[in-house]
C-alpha cells in the first residue's frame, strides 16, 4: 500500500507513512515487529521475496515509511496485583477522611511496581526500555518510533469487591499516577528517534481519565461542570503539553 500511495502521490511531502506493530514484543531479532520492518529469511527462505523486501530493490520494508508505531499500555502484573491489591485497598479505606494518607497508599501501590519492575508486562520502566529499543533499531533508517495508543490500562471494576474497585478508581485519579504517566511521556524526550507518545482515550473506565463523559457524574465529577470528572493526569498533561516548544 505504501508503494501504491507513493506512486500515486510522488511529490506530496505532506503524506507520512507509518507502519504499526505490537509494542510489547519490542524489536529484537525474530520478533514480529522486526520481521515486519526488516524482512525474514525464513519466509520462503528468501530475503528477495516480495513480502520481505521492496520489490526489485532488496531494501527493507521499513525504508518505505517515516515512522513505526506501537502502543505502550501501563498496568501492574497479575502477580503484583494478587500480592498487593487487597492489602493496599484495605489501608486506603482505613484512611478515609485523610486525603494525604489515601494518596500515600496510592503512591505505595503504584510506585511499588512502576518504579521497581523492569521486566513485567505493563511496567513503565520496561516500556521505556522498549521505546529505546525501537528507536535504536529504526534510527539508522531515518525512521521514528511513535505511539498510536497507550496510557493507563486497568479497569476500575476489576477488583474482588467494592473496596478494591474504589481503590482502583482512586489510583486512576491520584497524583501518584499523574506523576508516573507524565514521567512516561517525558521519557521520550531524550531518546533519539522517538516522538509522539500516546494515550488511547479520554473517557473510559479502563483506559481513560474519566468515565462516561467529561462531567464524570458518579466518578468524582460535578453535575454541570465540564471537565470536573477528569483525573489529575489528564489536566496536568494538558498543562505540560501547552508548555512544550514546537
Amino acid at each position: 500500500m505504501a508503494t501504491d500511495l507513493r506512486t500515486a502521490y510522488p511529490s506530496d511531502d505532506r503524506i507520512r507513512y507509518v507502519m504499526a506493530g505490537w509494542n510489547i514484543f519490542g524489536m529484537t531479532a525474530s520478533t514480529i515487529n522486526n520481521r515486519r520492518c526488516f524482512g525474514e529469511a525464513l519466509l520462503n527462505a528468501d530475503l528477495t521475496n516480495p513480502l520481505n523486501t521492496i520489490s526489485g530493490t532488496g531494501a527493507a520494508p521499513i525504508t518505505l515509511f517515516h515512522a513505526f508505531a506501537g502502543a505502550p499500555y501501563y498496568h501492574e502484573t497479575s502477580a503484583y496485583r494478587t500480592a498487593n491489591l487487597a492489602t493496599r485497598a484495605t489501608a486506603w479505606l482505613a484512611a478515609a477522611g485523610n486525603p494525604t494518607n489515601q494518596e500515600a497508599e496510592c503512591a505505595t501501590y503504584l510506585n511499588g511496581f512502576h518504579t521497581v519492575d523492569t521486566v513485567g508486562d505493563g511496567a513503565i520502566l520496561r516500556m521505556q526500555a522498549i521505546a529505546e529499543e525501537f528507536a535504536a533499531a529504526l534510527a539508522p533508517y531515518g525512521v521514528y518510533y511513535v505511539n498510536y495508543e497507550g496510557g493507563r490500562d486497568w479497569s476500575i471494576t476489576a477488583g474482588g469487591n467494592a473496596n478494591e474497585n474504589n481503590f482502583l478508581f482512586a489510583l486512576s485519579q491520584s497524583q501518584a499516577w499523574a506523576d508516573l504517566q507524565i514521567g512516561a511521556l517525558n521519557g521520550y524526550g531524550p531518546v533519539t528517534s522517538a516522538a509522539m507518545p500516546g494515550i488511547y482515550t479520554q473517557a473510559h473506565n479502563q483506559f481513560g481519565s474519566t468515565y462516561f463523559d467529561p462531567y464524570g457524574i458518579g466518578f468524582g465529577g460535578t453535575a454541570g461542570v465540564w471537565g470536573s470528572g477528569y483525573a489529575r493526569f489528564w489536566t496536568q498533561i494538558g498543562t505540560r503539553n501547552q508548555a512544550l516548544t514546537p
